[in-house]
């Protein structure tokens, strides 16, 4: 009984936290900078904030969230960019440990050439994130 109890309350609380934390992307030429915040609110869901800028064009996408839901092993959004109904957008996030691969549409055009949310974000040591200050290196 008592195993039972206990994974019960693994599977119900043991997400918690799990893939919570900022993840970073710089890449080795240092032109393109981006994060990406996950909270996870249920074993199927999270919110998620996510940017990039690219210095050398600077171009910039302004910062998407919304609420991705878990379909197999991808957590897949789809919602409107910047307000506008004839524009949406789709993003699916797939996490590994520590790693966290995007993959998205509609956003080269919004975004500006050269720049698109779609790489490998990494979690960073930090695990807080302050929307109005975006914390874009590890530490």
């Amino acid at each position: 009984m008592r195993l039972k109890i206990l994974l019960l309350c693994m599977a119900t609380f043991g997400f918690a936290g799990s893939i919570d934390g900022t993840y970073v992307i710089k890449d080795p030429t240092n032109k393109l900078v981006g994060s990406v915040s996950i909270s996870q609110r249920s074993p199927t869901s999270f919110m998620f904030s996510i940017g990039a800028y690219r210095a050398d064009t600077l171009n910039t996408c302004m910062p998407q969230s919304g609420i991705a839901k878990k379909i197999g092993n991808t957590w897949q959004y789809y919602g409107q960019l910047d307000g506008q109904d004839e524009l949406y957008s789709k993003m699916d996030f797939k996490i590994t440990g520590d790693i966290v691969t995007v993959t998205s549409k509609n956003f080269q055009g919004y975004c500006g050439l050269g720049v698109s949310y779609d790489d490998t974000y990494v979690k960073s040591k930090q695990q807080t994130f302050d929307e109005s200050k975006p914390e874009l290196t590890n530490k």
